[in-house]
């Protein structure tokens, strides 16, 4: 439904939010804060597909579009669902897998994969150089999280990341993606794009829900009932 709206306002639950989602960020997305951060040396290397490497005002960038992602992310979060006696109702949140990152700059790259990492994604470049000499310069730790998609294989996704920049300035090469993952067989690819003021994704489109019913009686009987026995 939001994706229906001019503007909207984000995923909205009842009562409070950040008590239903573990306490934690995801262990990736705080070893993605602490490279920016400078915890390791956040440099990247030089190489041919680094015409213009990252700037420190592009790190410190990224550096805080992570740290409203640790603020936003719904990874693992759960929710209690309504149902009858003798049955558990469990609302979660998951990642979706493998995510299709179609930027060609570094950072544009970057800003994909720390949405992948904010949500327990992988990210599969579409550019391999540029993958490769990014995920050279990543922490050991990060490096399995950003790969690329071989030229013979299409890329088995399950959502596709665009940068909104890219997007505006390229809109040909736009339509050619959207008639390609149109195309192409399976489930449907949602196409993710970056907001154009503050460049964040939208965290909860990187995610699946998930229903887990549970039949109590099956396992001993409803412990709402047994707990209100004991009182």
């Amino acid at each position: 439904m939001h994706r229906l709206l001019r503007q909207s306002p984000g995923p909205i639950w009842q009562g409070d939010r950040h008590a239903r989602a573990p306490r934690r960020m995801p262990l990736p997305l705080q070893q993605w804060i602490d490279w920016l951060g400078g915890g390791e040396d956040a440099s990247l290397p030089a190489a041919p597909m680094l015409a213009a490497p990252l700037t420190s005002a592009q790190r410190a960038a990224l550096l805080a579009q992570a740290l409203r992602y640790a603020d936003d992310t719904l990874l693992d979060a759960r929710i209690a669902l309504s149902g009858t006696v003798g049955e558990s109702n469990e609302l979660r949140l998951r990642a979706r897998g493998v995510l299709r990152g179609t930027a060609h700059s570094a950072g544009a790259l970057l800003a994909q994969l720390g949405a992948a990492l904010a949500t327990g994604n992988t990210l599969l470049a579409d550019q391999a150089e540029l993958a490769a000499t990014l995920r050279a310069a990543l922490p050991v730790t990060l490096r399995a999280a950003l790969r690329s998609a071989l030229p013979s294989a299409a890329p088995a996704c399950q959502a596709v990341l665009i940068d909104a920049d890219e997007a505006r300035q390229q809109p040909q090469w736009l339509l050619e993606l959207c008639g390609e993952v149109a195309a192409g067989e399976g489930a449907i690819q949602p196409l993710v794009v970056a907001s154009g003021e503050s460049g964040d994704y939208a965290l909860e489109r990187l995610l699946v829900e998930q229903c887990v019913s549970v039949n109590l009686a099956a396992v001993g009987g409803d412990t709402r009932l047994l707990a209100l026995g004991e009182e």
